[in-house]
């Protein structure tokens, strides 16, 4: 039978196993950075004076064309004309280890027209500027792109470590390093991508659905978020309505704070010189969790304030107020103390599963919904697969009946007349062409005879005028000198 104190080791190390999870969510709580995000807090995207985009640079192309702002979003390509290029840089680079991007945006045009949109994750953005993936050289950083790859809209992602000039190689298309197929032109709705940079993976979502995930890439702090759109003839329109980085609480150009300030490691959460003595401890303090426990505990003022400030947040573990120091078995003096420090340890130990109930209730419910979510996305495709199978079935009926018509009839008697028919037709013309090409030819023609008879009749005159003309001549009076 274990001993309090073992048992007590035992749970305690059960908590720190389960405090690993828990800080691992602590850790993804992440804030927004206001120095590289626009649109984020649902107010305008320019500055008051309509021309900027407070942490960024919009630049356009050397043929005049520049990113049109409007309240709500940044359009980077027009709808018209095409061969357009733009770009948007951020201002201060991003100095976290782990961070997440989400960016709404939306691309629209004629039936042919495509376009490029990428974004970047770069250490030197001016080997970028409005390139695209295509026209760009050698960069170090990250890229993803949303285009018209294999007919149907994709998204890509790309890795450089400044080595590899992509204008110059003879396939870029072999090259990223994870993809999906999404079709993101002409929706009528935003498109919302999500980049995700954790310890474990690097991760893209699009709509809330995952494209791609590996756990291969990881990319350095301090580099560069950019955005560059180009568009061909006929062209797409690129839209951007937000562009929202979250990290750690601090500014994201301040180097000089670090993102493990900000998020607490698993082995915080479980370290014997943590806690303190049972003899010192506070009761208050031992009810002032950071937690949300039910309702048998909010008789506790400070514990329910803790609940209330905590609301809606990511996971949580205990402060150093309520953090128990261990000892030694002969460090009590009586069994009053080692009864004390039993009671806190427990105490504890039932706040904190109070956490967890509370964490599993809630990925319970979140469960349902995402289930009543898939539910109500199968029930159209159910009354679609119904509609088809009642095609189908329409459709072998027919089959099947013409199929009888044709089998139940005799078609002889009809190939026969049709025979006959043909010789009679055939035998019509053999006949009468002949016949009737002879009297058009012998009707139509000019006679010999008569053609005779016109030579025989000029030769005749012209012999009877020649003689009448000697006769007056021979006959006229003539002088003899």
């Amino acid at each position: 039978m274990l001993s309090p104190q073992s048992f007590i080791y035992a749970i305690t190390g059960l908590l720190g196993l389960l405090a690993s999870g828990a800080a691992a969510r602590s850790a993804e709580h992440l804030n927004v950075q206001v120095d590289l995000s626009f649109g984020h807090d649902g107010h305008h995207v320019w500055t008051d004076d309509h021309r900027h985009v407070t942490g960024w640079t919009m630049d356009g192309d050397q043929y005049g064309h520049h990113p049109e702002l409007l309240s709500d979003r940044v359009i980077l390509t027009p709808p018209w004309p095409g061969n357009k290029r733009a770009s948007a840089w951020a201002d201060w680079p991003e100095m976290d280890e782990h961070w997440t991007v989400n960016s709404e945006f939306r691309v629209s045009g004629p039936e042919h027209a495509s376009a490029n949109f990428n974004i970047w994750y770069v250490s030197d953005k001016h080997l970028v500027e409005s390139s695209s993936i295509y026209t760009v050289g050698k960069f170090d950083g990250l890229a993803i792109v949303m285009d018209q790859y294999h007919h149907g809209g994709s998204i890509r992602g790309f890795l450089n470590d400044g080595t590899i000039s992509y204008k110059d190689h003879h396939h870029v298309d072999s090259l990223p390093f994870g993809h999906c197929t999404y079709s993101f032109r002409n929706t009528g709705q935003w498109a919302n991508l999500e980049l995700r940079q954790t310890e474990h993976d690097f991760e893209v979502l699009v709509d809330g659905h995952r494209c791609f995930q590996t756990k291969k890439v990881k990319v350095h702090p301090g580099h560069y978020f950019g955005l560059t759109a180009a568009s061909s003839e006929p062209p797409d329109s690129i839209e951007v309505k937000n562009f929202i980085v979250k990290g750690p609480a601090h500014n994201a150009h301040d180097p000089s704070h670090d993102a493990t300030d900000h998020a607490h490691h698993a082995a915080d959460y479980y370290n014997p010189s943590h806690y303190q003595s049972a003899s010192h401890h506070d009761p208050v303090h031992h009810d002032a969790i950071h937690g949300a426990p039910p309702p048998k505990y909010e008789h506790h003022e400070h514990h329910k304030d803790s609940r209330d400030q905590y609301d809606g947040k990511d996971w949580y573990w205990v402060d150093e107020k309520e953090h128990i120091k261990d000892h030694e078995s002969g460090y009590y003096n009586n069994e009053k103390e080692r009864f004390g420090d039993l009671h806190d340890r427990m105490q504890l130990l039932n706040h904190q599963m109070d956490l967890l109930y509370h964490d599993f209730s809630v990925f319970k419910d979140t469960a349902e919904d995402k289930q009543r979510e898939l539910t109500s996305w199968l029930a159209p495709i159910h009354e679609y697969v119904s509609i088809n199978k009642v095609m189908l079935e329409r459709m072998e009926a027919t089959i099947e009946e013409l199929k009888s018509q044709v089998s139940g009839k005799e078609f002889k008697e009809h190939l026969e007349g049709l025979s006959h028919l043909v010789a009679e037709s055939h035998a019509t013309l053999m006949a009468g062409i002949p016949n009737s090409v002879h009297s058009m030819v012998s009707s139509n023609s000019p006679r010999f005879g008569f053609f005779v008879f016109v030579i025989v009749a000029s030769q005749v005159m012209l012999l009877g005028s020649y003689i009448v003309y000697r006769r007056r001549q021979d006959a006229a009076p003539k002088k003899y000198l």
